[in-house]
């Protein structure tokens, strides 16, 4: 469940052409018991401010793996392109 949340918060899609499912799939491996470490509130009378504090939680988690996959990718892309210039801007386009 953590996983398919994972891939569906960080928009692990976008990355499949250049990375593989497997390497997508490790990243967010890496992630999941973090994800599962905060606690879920499912009650209706939690505080906003613990609510808010949880949604922050999580969302710190999947802007941390976007950072990863952009980096993987940048990295994909510098290795293909061999004129250095253009690989930088092509790649600050992610």
């Amino acid at each position: 469940m953590e996983l398919a949340f994972l891939k569906k918060a960080t928009r692990a899609h976008k990355y499949l052409a250049h990375l593989s499912q497997a390497e997508i799939n490790a990243v967010l491996d890496l992630y999941v018991p973090r994800l599962r470490s905060l606690q879920i509130f499912n009650s209706k009378i939690v505080p906003p401010e613990v609510r808010d504090e949880y949604d922050e939680k999580v969302e710190n988690i999947v802007q941390e793996i976007k950072e990863i996959f952009k980096n993987k990718l940048r990295s994909k892309i510098e290795k293909k392109i061999k004129d250095p210039l253009i690989a930088r801007i092509f790649s600050s386009s992610f």
